[in-house]
């Protein structure tokens, strides 16, 4: 266990940070995803945003879950699971046959593994950070919204200027 709000906790915070980046940039995609889900399946509009709205629910919803990872063993492992769930929840959903399939790989595996993700970086500040926690939690959370800035320059960038905004 690292010194309270000094030394390594500022790298936990940063690490923290880049993980939220991540967390926004999905926030964000997850509606070009949905395009995407609708010209590869060609399927109806209602059944392809179910797939989105499953996989934005579950950042929440994994909570409880994280909070029974991080007891059974820490944050850093916690953490480990949610990547190597979004990341195996992500690989196979490149490879599904129909929108069914995606409701499981894309909606609830890399969901939960987001929220894993998500809910661990924010946990791990509470064990780092006592006198400038509140601080060190505002500067991980804003990594959302960079991740949404990163994004929107990169996937949405040309959509916009094409269209002239």
């Amino acid at each position: 266990m690292t010194k309270p709000d000094r030394g390594w906790a500022w790298v936990v915070a940063a690490s923290s940070f880049f993980a939220h980046c991540i967390s926004g940039y999905f926030q964000w995609a997850s509606g070009m995803v949905h395009i995407v889900l609708l010209e590869t399946f060609d399927d109806s509009l209602l059944k392809t945003s179910w797939v989105s709205a499953l996989f934005l629910s579950l950042k929440s919803l994994a909570g409880p879950l994280t909070g029974v990872l991080i007891n059974r063993f820490n944050c850093r492992i916690s953490m480990m699971v949610g990547s190597l769930t979004l990341t195996i929840g992500l690989l196979t959903t490149a490879f599904v046959p129909n929108i069914y399939w995606t409701f499981l790989t894309l909606g609830i595996l890399s969901g939960t593994g987001l929220g894993i993700c998500y809910n661990s970086g924010l946990i791990v500040l509470g064990f780092n950070f006592e006198r400038k926690r509140n601080i060190a939690c505002g500067f991980a959370i804003s990594g959302s919204g960079i991740g949404f800035i990163v994004d929107f320059g990169g996937t949405y960038g040309d959509s916009f200027t094409a269209a002239g905004l």
